[in-house]
């Protein structure tokens, strides 16, 4: 890496900015919609959402973009040792991770359904994929074999602390009253 900053602004423009801040190049994307952050591979090709997945070649020209879902929002894409490309993408009120070729063609997909909630996915030590859905923490090995939920559903942990509070209410209320 060159020391290279790479930013966004509200305009749809992508910026390469020197360390000794004069701009390297700007890039209009030409649709709008937030841009997430960038994740740079080894041959310094640049990888950013805005809808789309972008791949820029490192002299600020456009190598590929590619729509494979309703929706990308703008989570910031990952990137595996191995070369690929990890992003979540909205397919309706379900969240998908898809894991992605240098290329853009898609190696493969898993949508375990779940609403979407607003995060990137994350790569643990061992390689998997770790990628949030509403109700669970999904893990994701390489091959896309298996997926487990690290997590309770929140709607049931959340039932379950209410319900938790309202007997402590009533044990506490009935516990006041025998004391008097």
């Amino acid at each position: 890496m060159d020391g290279t900053v790479y930013i966004s602004d509200d305009n749809n423009h992508f910026y390469a900015i020197n360390p000794n801040g004069t701009m390297k190049w700007e890039f209009d994307k030409g649709d709008h919609g937030p841009i997430s952050s960038p994740a740079i591979d080894q041959n310094n090709t640049i990888y950013f959402v805005s809808s789309s997945l972008y791949a820029m070649n490192p002299n600020g020209t456009l190598k590929w973009k590619k729509i494979y879902v309703d929706d990308f929002g703008a989570f910031s894409p990952i990137l595996s040792a191995d070369g690929l490309i990890f992003i979540n993408g909205i397919s309706g009120l379900d969240m998908c991770l898809y894991a992605i070729k240098t290329n853009g063609i898609i190696k493969w997909k898993y949508c375990p359904g779940g609403r979407v909630v607003g995060d990137s996915p994350a790569i643990g030590s061992d390689g998997t994929i770790f990628f949030p859905t509403q109700d669970h923490l999904i893990a994701v090995g390489k091959s896309a074999s298996y997926s487990i939920n690290l997590f309770f559903p929140i709607y049931l942990f959340s039932t379950i602390l209410l319900i938790t509070i309202f007997i402590l209410i009533i044990f506490f209320k009935k516990r006041k009253r025998k004391k008097k």
